[in-house]
């Protein structure tokens, strides 16, 4: 599912701007292509060793997520607050990396989208999913140990978060028991 069909389709909680695909306006398009364009070799040579040092400042230092712009556990969690723009999509947040058992969720989040994407992880060496040839899109045929691979892959790339899945998943049934007794509060049930 895709941004853009989320928007169409009116789901709420899609955690827009986070990872791919990027939703950008053609005008900020162009003002990104221009502002990275060199003016001089010089500026060339500083943008490219910029490039090359950080990609992705903003995400942890781990070369995988710096390289996918995802991490091999990613959770956003959409919100269940009044919109003041029926046009303008709903905010969802990430949930941080680390992630403590006293961590817990506001009482108008949302839905919770956890995403485990099939990325490279040095626990299976041989196994990258964009160069590895039978992970094609276009494959339809497997040998029993090339499943074995994808299946081994996914199981450790799921242990790399299991933690932070169990807490978060925790942190969410917290939240909704919360949100359950102070409905029955409210209406005076169990009373």
């Amino acid at each position: 599912m895709n941004v853009g069909y989320a928007k169409q389709k009116g789901i709420i909680g899609w955690p827009v701007g986070v990872g791919w695909p990027k939703d950008t306006s053609p005008t900020e398009n162009v003002q990104s292509l221009t502002t990275a364009e060199p003016t001089t070799v010089k500026d060339a040579q500083s943008k490219l060793a910029a490039a090359k040092s950080d990609p992705h400042p903003d995400l942890p230092n781990d070369p995988i997520t710096q390289k996918y712009g995802l991490g091999h556990v990613n959770i956003w969690i959409g919100t269940t607050a009044e919109r003041t723009n029926p046009e303008e999509p709903r905010q969802s947040k990430t949930v941080p990396i680390h992630i403590d058992e006293t961590w817990q969720l506001d009482l108008d989040d949302g839905i919770m989208l956890i995403y485990l994407p099939l990325l490279p992880n040095e626990k299976c060496p041989g196994v990258v999913p964009e160069t590895t040839e039978y992970m094609s899109t276009w494959n339809f045929q497997y040998t029993p140990d090339q499943v074995d691979n994808v299946v081994t892959l996914a199981e450790r790339n799921f242990d790399v978060g299991r933690e932070r899945i169990r807490r978060a998943v925790r942190a969410m049934w917290i939240r909704k028991r919360q949100v359950r007794m102070q409905r029955e509060k409210e209406e005076g049930i169990g009373e």
